[in-house]
């Protein structure tokens, strides 16, 4: 059963990308159509690490930033179906039917925009043991906020592993007192952070939007 769940999962990251390959046709505001950083993206949408980054986003052709992008969603994918169920077969499975959601897919017509938000979501996955949850939520939810807000709120799938109690009781308070709160105040940060860039970059600019 493993075998074939193993030959299928490859098979299936197989056909993603060669279909990927065949892109090269993007939304018409990803960032290998702008010839300039938006000044809308801080003042607008807060998305002030997306306009610090532009210059560098730039120089990366959408077809190049294609793959990186589900490479670091594979891998978050992976980790976190690995840390939960400790089975590679099945971990990888999962990171291969990720690839393939469809709200993900929409997203990848963006593929330069999204690179810094799918890193990150790598980065957590790597890091994870490592932090103290309440520092974890903190410190991404104030980077997330200033990409793609919406790819935070998967984060706590990293600390499934948390709720593998012996009761339904023991997993429920674990949930309630330190993976959601800490969930919350993460985003509540990042929300903070961002209205602090944004009104920082409005007092140095006079609130001009052009």
């Amino acid at each position: 059963m493993h075998s074939i769940l193993l030959l299928a999962s490859l098979a299936m990251l197989g056909t993603t990308l060669w279909a990927y390959a065949e892109v090269h046709v993007w939304a018409q505001d990803a960032i290998d159509y702008l010839p300039n950083k938006p000044s809308y993206w801080i003042p607008g949408e807060g998305r002030w690490l997306h306009y610090w980054l532009f210059p560098l986003l730039k120089t990366i052709d959408g077809s190049i930033a294609l793959f990186p992008n589900l490479l670091f969603v594979f891998l978050f994918a992976f980790i976190v179906a690995r840390r939960y169920a400790r089975d590679t077969a099945y971990a990888l499975a999962f990171a291969a039917l990720c690839t393939e959601a469809s709200p993900w897919t929409h997203q990848l017509m963006w593929p330069s925009t999204t690179l810094p938000s799918t890193a990150m979501l790598m980065v957590a996955a790597l890091t994870v043991r490592a932090l103290p949850v309440g520092s974890f939520y903190v410190l991404f939810g104030s980077l997330f906020s200033g990409t793609l807000q919406h790819l935070y709120f998967v984060l706590p799938l990293l600390h499934l592993p948390l709720l593998a109690k012996t009761t339904l009781r023991e997993n429920a308070r674990t949930l309630a007192v330190r993976i959601v709160p800490a969930w919350v105040v993460g985003a509540l940060t990042g929300y903070l952070v961002m209205l602090a860039v944004v009104y920082g970059y409005t007092q140095l600019t006079g609130g001009v939007i052009s």
